[in-house]
């Protein structure tokens, strides 16, 4: 039954009386706001939000580099720190031949969802570098709007808390449950076209907002480090999802690198140090699983006189840094590619 049906019947079975009933009212909204976020370009109008910033990451990418050969996935470390451009002229490619795919506050969910989604394009796809981080094997605190929008029943039921699932299965039978942040923000501002709100920069990146220089302090550094390392959990899910992601890619042919975050000298140093231990249990956690160990190249503090004129905060390079790393990144992969 086409939901044109149902709303007719529903329709007829509440309109009583001349004037009908008031139920009508209330439960035909209801109706008319489900079928409006069933609809998936409905998650994405605002290029703001979490889930609408990816469709705008994908076209600004695939404009320059319709069917890469080099494919860049990660979150906005990987993609504020490597110039697609720069790691081309590196390898002597055209520059069509690398496209920087990452987004700000990837998970692995939404690495594989966007892989997943897109892997019938890429017939020219040789080589994927995902840029790893620590968070990304953690537990989720809360289910993203990105989880909500994509995922199946079984993976509702496999989230961790009966609250949780309560709360994930509503969402999966009643999507406006699922959707309410996203109404929420629509209702709070307006809307932006994505050429107006994201942009590609001189160097080829894909940026949200004009990156302003500034320095990085020791303590800001050390907060940074505090936050990469704050829980040594590791979710057996997220490595679930990143091996899928991984099989999925070698499957297809594709030579996968796991490339570490980019860090800055503090939180290296921490690494080694303080949080040895947490360091070594989630780099081991990829490698059992994956069999890929997660590669670490110099960093750019060592390309730059002071690490913190790289750095337009304590995690996330400025232009300078991102030129000299990238440059960096390219020779690495000149090296590693058959």
């Amino acid at each position: 039954m086409s939901m044109v049906e149902t709303l007719s019947r529903l329709t007829k079975r509440f309109a009583v009386g001349p004037r009908g009933s008031p139920v009508i009212w209330i439960v035909l909204p209801l109706l008319l706001v489900e079928v409006f976020v069933r609809v998936p370009s409905m998650w994405t109008l605002d290029p703001r939000s979490s889930v609408g910033m990816i469709p705008v990451v994908a076209d600004l990418a695939f404009e320059e580099a319709p069917n890469p050969v080099i494919l860049l996935m990660g979150s906005s470390l990987v993609r504020d720190s490597i110039s697609p451009g720069i790691v081309a002229e590196s390898m002597d490619l055209e520059r069509s031949a690398v496209a920087n795919v990452a987004f700000s506050g990837a998970g692995t969910h939404d690495l594989l969802w966007f892989y997943e989604a897109r892997r019938s394009r890429l017939t020219n796809l040789e080589t994927v570098v995902i840029g790893m981080r620590t968070a990304f094997l953690r537990p989720r605190e809360a289910p993203t709007l990105r989880f909500r929008q994509h995922a199946s029943l079984s993976e509702r039921i496999a989230e961790r808390g009966w609250r949780t699932k309560l709360d994930l299965v509503l969402g999966w039978v009643w999507k406006t449950w699922d959707a309410k942040h996203v109404l929420k923000g629509y209702a709070t501002s307006v809307l932006y076209h994505s050429d107006e709100y994201a942009r590609v920069d001189d160097l080829g990146r894909i940026v949200f907002h004009d990156q302003d220089q500034e320095r990085p302090t020791e303590q800001s550094a050390l907060k940074a480090a505090e936050g990469a390392f704050s829980s040594s959990e590791i979710d057996e899910r997220r490595v679930g999802e990143i091996t899928d992601l991984v099989e999925l890619m070698v499957a297809d042919g594709v030579q996968v690198f796991f490339l570490e975050g980019l860090n800055n000298p503090v939180v290296l140093e921490a690494a080694r140090t303080t949080y040895q231990a947490e360091d070594r249990l989630w780099r081991s956690a990829i490698a059992d699983a994956t069999g890929l160990e997660v590669i670490h190249l110099p960093g750019v503090f060592e390309l730059c006189d002071d690490w913190r004129d790289c750095y337009v905060d304590s995690v996330h390079l400025n232009a300078k840094g991102a030129a000299a790393y990238s440059k960096l990144v390219g020779e690495w992969l000149t090296t590693v590619r058959p």
